[in-house]
């Protein structure tokens, strides 16, 4: 049961880091979008 338990923490931390890369991934492609059409426009 332990180990079901740490495991399924394991998991979820997993899911964060995921979702967290994900918000920064999506982050700097915006701030690149931003920087590139500012310096087009």
């Amino acid at each position: 049961m332990i180990d079901v338990k740490r495991l399924l923490n394991h998991v979820q931390n997993y899911k964060g880091d995921l979702i967290n890369s994900k918000e920064r991934f999506l982050k700097s492609k915006s701030i690149m979008f931003f920087c590139i059409t500012g310096f087009y426009s």
